[in-house]
């Protein structure tokens, strides 16, 4: 276990120390046990349902390879087609960047 999950864990065990502490006090005479619950209305958007996590759409390589058609020796670069179903502004064209590897001049990451 790493010390930054053990400090997690410590904290926790702190947390219910404290809260089993406060839980065997008793009440003082203006005090009371707050254990009503209210339902809240969940209001819905038009927009919520495009937004919420879904499962991706994939596209797969149309390219296959066989023992009459083998795949070449050297990979010499990969071809992408991005495409975004749901843009919130149709109107403007999407950006990208390519950032070079420093440490490998062979990797770049789009």
């Amino acid at each position: 276990m790493n010390p930054q999950d053990q400090e997690i864990l410590d904290q926790d065990v702190l947390a219910e120390k404290l809260y089993a502490q406060e839980a065997e006090k008793r009440l003082a005479e203006a005090e009371e046990v707050f254990e009503l619950e209210a339902k809240t209305g969940r209001q819905s958007y038009n927009w919520e349902d495009k937004y919420r996590t879904h499962k991706p759409r994939y596209i797969y390589s149309q390219t296959h390879y066989n023992t009459d058609n083998p795949p070449p020796k050297v990979v010499q670069g990969y071809k992408f087609k991005i495409f975004y179903p749901n843009l919130i502004d149709k109107t403007r064209a999407t950006t990208y960047k390519i950032i070079k590897n420093k440490e490998n001049e062979d990797i770049a990451t789009l």
